[in-house]
């Protein structure tokens, strides 16, 4: 009797295996046409198959190609607090696929070179998710790989992609300060360096300079200082700002780490948060309500979760068309922002 006969559910690999007396492996190598099972066993398998009317998702079919059974995603510093929330969202979105997920940490470019070269080899993986801007060569070699392919915090028209714009945030960010009365604003962010594909802290910069210039004040290059991603590099960054002659009464940081490191920059120099200096973050991460930073919130769980719901859609159903979604970022404002002391 066929299994929708019965009005159970879909039969799945681990029935087929205990109806034919078998391992789900030994199902698996029947379905991708190993040769390695014994006749007899293929037979038992096979009308096992037949009797319970099984079907492989396009999940197993893709093993007959050669990919492995597991999805990759490409994340840049991995540990840091907004990169371990989107990773939650991944492994949230994926749960229900029961899929592994195998994370590849990206600290400096030469890391993505290797991860790259690994992911397109001949085995790649069914489905990956990628926390970069590709290359050229990187779009060349995932269409070549095959595999279906999502991008998180990363706007490519080539394939599926998450993001949110980050422009806007700075611009959002900086006009806070605006408002505010501000009119001597820094900011702090990540080196700039293309070929790292971690492009938001560039991003949040020109929104920064938009929003000073619709204000009729004149972007300063030297109140603009990047250096590498963390909070101790931010503190250092943000030390050379606030000792200067006429320091910003304002800073918009790219990140909320970073935001923290300009904040223990100012507890070092004994500059008043808001009254002399007031901090503005991004993202929202988990410990910016508990110092009362004000950042511009960024939905990093909720990015996570899409991609990878949009990467098991497109795993399972191969030729579907591409999605792209923009998801908003608001305001959040806390004790860390305030009218400057002059007002």
């Amino acid at each position: 009797m066929r299994a929708e006969d019965s009005g159970a559910r879909r039969a799945t690999i681990g029935h087929v295996a205990a109806l034919a007396g078998v391992s789900a492996p030994t199902v698996s190598r029947v379905l991708t046409g190993s040769a390695n099972v014994a006749p007899q066993t293929r037979m038992k398998v096979e009308a096992a198959i037949e009797q319970l009317d099984y079907r492989p998702s396009a999940i197993a079919q893709a093993l007959s190609y050669g990919k492995t059974m597991s999805i990759a995603a490409v994340v840049p510093f991995l540990t840091h607090p907004s990169a371990v929330h989107l990773i939650r969202g991944l492994i949230d979105g994926l749960r229900a696929s029961r899929l592994p997920l195998t994370l590849y940490d990206i600290e400096e470019p030469h890391h993505r070179v290797e991860h790259v070269e690994v992911l397109t080899s001949s085995h790649p993986p069914v489905g990956m998710l990628f926390a970069l801007n590709p290359t050229a060569d990187e779009i060349v070699a995932f269409k070549a790989a095959g595999s279906p392919v999502v991008f998180v915090d990363a706007d490519v028209p080539a394939f599926s992609s998450v993001s949110v714009d980050h422009r806007a945030a700075g611009r959002l960010a900086t006009e806070h300060l605006l408002d505010l009365g501000h009119e001597r604003i820094g900011f702090v962010g990540d080196l700039e360096r293309p070929s790292s594909g971690f492009v938001s802290s560039a991003l949040h910069r020109r929104g920064y300079r938009d929003a000073l210039e619709s204000a009729g004040i004149r972007p300063d290059p030297s109140l603009e200082q990047t250096g590498h991603h963390g909070q101790d590099f931010a503190r250092t960054l943000a030390l050379g700002l606030l000792k200067d002659v006429e320091p910003p009464t304002g800073i918009v940081a790219a990140s909320d780490t970073q935001a923290m490191g300009v904040m223990d920059a100012a507890r070092e120099l004994g500059i008043d948060v808001p009254g002399e200096l007031s901090i503005i973050g991004f993202d929202d991460i988990g410990t910016s309500a508990f110092v009362g930073l004000t950042t511009v919130r960024q939905p990093l769980e909720a990015s996570g979760r899409m991609a990878a719901e949009i990467l098991i859609a497109a795993i399972e159903t191969p030729g579907s068309p591409q999605v792209h979604e923009r998801l908003p970022v608001d305001l959040v404002a806390r004790e860390t922002t305030g009218e400057p002391r002059s007002k």
